[in-house]
């Protein structure tokens, strides 16, 4: 309506439009929540499949990181182990170097009897050989002249005391 009593054709359509603008205000107002609610489910069903798979993944290189951090830790206790066994390394290359010089002293020993017994065998005479026993056998049977001292032995194998190779064949 106009101040002069007339009516508007445009304003049952304002009217119309205002009261359509506020009815929609007010669903919005009221709905709002719900509306949000939405948003958010809808925004967590299309990230949560990204998101579990990066924590699967998270969990997998986590597993993989402590798996290395312990290998490592027992590679280097390992070598720990080795450089506190230095000493016993060293006993045992003493040991070995003895054990080696016995052995060659062990040969030359027997070497020497025998080359003293086919010596003494050339000498003998026909009537003096052996009776019953094949020429082609022989028994090596140490002399015990030959044999080194228990004593001594004893002694070279002590760790302190563990004499060097060289140093027995020049005693020889």
């Amino acid at each position: 309506m106009q101040a002069g009593g007339e009516f508007d054709p445009n304003f049952d359509r304002k009217v119309h439009k205002v009261a359509d603008k506020l009815s929609e205000n007010i669903h919005g107002i009221l709905n709002e929540p719900s509306l949000g609610l939405y948003r958010i489910h809808e925004h967590v069903r299309k990230s949560m499949p990204l998101l579990c798979s990066k924590k699967l993944e998270a969990s997998q290189q986590l597993n993989q990181l402590q798996g290395a951090c312990y290998d490592m830790e027992l590679t280097l206790n390992a070598a720990q182990g080795l450089l506190n066994s230095k000493s016993h390394f060293s006993t045992v290359h003493g040991l070995m170097k003895n054990s080696i010089f016995l052995a060659q002293h062990i040969q030359y020993e027997r070497a020497r009897n025998m080359n003293l017994d086919l010596q003494s065998r050339q000498r003998q005479t026909p009537n003096q050989a052996r009776h019953g026993v094949a020429s082609s056998l022989s028994v090596d049977i140490p002399d015990q002249r030959a044999m080194p001292d228990p004593a001594t032995i004893k002694q070279s194998r002590t760790i302190n005391n563990i004499p060097d190779a060289e140093a027995n064949r020049a005693r020889l």
